[in-house]
């Protein structure tokens, strides 16, 4: 009952059911066939699904799924590159490789990427990442202090309310000029993990990330 139910679901792209997808997710991708599954809707731009897809990746922590991910930093909807940035993480684990590639193409992304939400995202993975070197800890902390004090130019919408009733509504000029705050808890969360690494190494932060 529940596959003919999802199949007419309109969130269900490419005549793949969403139950089909929830079920993967939710087994880890058990069997060959729904790791298949999973990775091919997450390369499907044109399913609803493509975002559930890749989230559902990122749960297997499996390092050899890295190499899916990657492309997908570069998808066309800001939400599929975000859990493209976070499944990434995720799967790369400590596997040294795997986080290599992660951690040069999430910082390639980063150098373009406009949405808040997603740059959010990727530093919140650069921060979860290990380090294998000084040199690259000191890139990693300068990208998330970059994320962390990105300002953007916004236009706020005011409005007047009177005895509890809205009387009036106007589109004002009035621009907020500030780190968006969806780039900003990412980045504050990619320093938390960064930090208690350097911690754990008995290794401190820059001054300029401290003030």
């Amino acid at each position: 009952p529940y596959t003919t139910l999802f199949r007419s679901d309109r969130g269900a792209g490419a005549g793949v059911p969403r139950v089909a997808v929830i079920q993967a997710e939710d087994a880890r991708a058990a069997t060959a066939d729904q790791l298949q599954l999973l990775i091919r809707v997450a390369s499907m731009p044109s399913s609803p699904l493509q975002a559930d897809a890749v989230r559902a990746l990122g749960r297997l922590e499996r390092p050899e799924v890295v190499t899916h991910l990657l492309p997908l930093l570069e998808a066309q909807a800001p939400a599929v590159r975000a859990e493209a940035a976070n499944a990434l993480a995720q799967c790369a684990g400590r596997e040294v490789e795997a986080v290599r590639a992660g951690r040069d193409r999430l910082l390639q992304r980063l150098v373009g990427e406009r949405e808040a939400d997603v740059r959010g995202a990727i530093a919140e993975s650069l921060g979860r990442l290990p380090t294998e070197s000084a040199a690259i800890a000191a890139d990693i902390e300068r990208a998330l202090l970059a994320v962390a004090s990105r300002t953007e130019v916004t236009k706020k919408v005011q409005t007047r309310a009177a005895g509890g009733r809205i009387v009036g509504l106007t589109l004002t000029p009035t621009k907020d000029i500030a780190v968006p705050v969806p780039a900003l808890l990412g980045a504050l969360r990619g320093l938390e993990s960064f930090s208690r690494v350097r911690a754990r190494a008995q290794q401190g932060l820059m001054p300029a990330t401290v003030e």
